[in-house]
């Protein structure tokens, strides 16, 4: 019997899949970079609490500095400097590219902005 006989093998994997981008996405956008993080913890965090419930595994992966790769039993989330969009990221990796011309395209609008801004220190 192959695969294609046992769907429920198929949505599995697939659903494993999605799960693991979805949570490696949190991480990228909030816990990879020490500004996000602050912004989670100082912002986001009170956002995300329902009814003095914090979801904790979310505060691991946005507001920790740790390496994430204990949070899976299989260790498949393995933090990275670089990410390429069609291996690590094959359902959410259009979305994602989309997030990233949008804000490499954003220009400092005033002398705070450009003093802030890390992504082209050329450009001082």
């Amino acid at each position: 019997m192959d695969d294609w006989e046992q769907p429920d093998n198929i949505l599995a994997d697939a659903n494993r899949s999605m799960f693991r981008e979805a949570l490696l996405s949190y991480r990228l956008i909030f816990g990879q970079n020490l500004d996000s993080r602050r912004l989670f913890r100082f912002q986001e965090k009170k956002r995300a609490s329902k009814d003095g419930y914090t979801d904790q595994l979310l505060v691991r992966l946005c507001g920790n500095s740790k390496d994430i790769s204990v949070l899976s039993e299989d260790h498949t989330l393995y933090e990275q400097a670089f990410y390429d969009s069609v291996v690590d990221f094959p359902h959410y990796g259009p979305r994602l590219e989309i997030l990233q011309r949008y804000v490499s395209a954003r220009k400092s609008r005033n002398i705070k902005d450009l003093w802030q801004d890390r992504r082209d220190p050329e450009r001082w």
